[in-house]
C-alpha cells in the first residue's frame, strides 16, 4: 500500500511530495481548459495523494483547489459540473 504510506508520512514530507505534484503543471498555459487537460494527465496516484493532502473528496474539487496555484481562473459555469471540457 505505497499510497496509503504516502499518505500518513510526518506533514512536512507531504507539504514537499504534494508541491512535487503540483510541478506537474508548471509548464501547462493558463487557462482552465489546458489546466483541465493536463489535470486528465495526472497519475491516479498523484490525484489520490492531493484528494488525501487537501481533503477533497471529487475531482472537480481537485481541480479547483489546484487551479489557483497558478492564477488559473475558473469559470463559475463549470463550477458544478464535473469536467470544464
Amino acid at each position: 500500500m505505497k499510497i496509503e504510506a504516502a499518505i500518513i508520512r510526518p506533514k512536512f514530507e507531504r507539504q514537499r511530495s504534494a508541491c512535487a505534484i503540483l510541478n506537474f503543471f508548471a509548464d501547462t498555459p493558463k487557462s482552465e481548459l489546458a489546466f483541465w487537460r493536463r489535470f486528465e494527465e495526472l497519475s491516479p496516484q498523484d490525484a489520490i495523494f492531493l484528494r488525501a493532502f487537501y481533503g477533497t473528496t471529487s475531482r472537480w474539487q481537485l481541480f479547483e483547489r489546484i487551479c489557483p496555484f497558478w492564477t488559473v481562473r475558473i469559470s463559475r459555469t463549470n463550477a458544478s459540473a464535473e469536467n470544464p471540457g
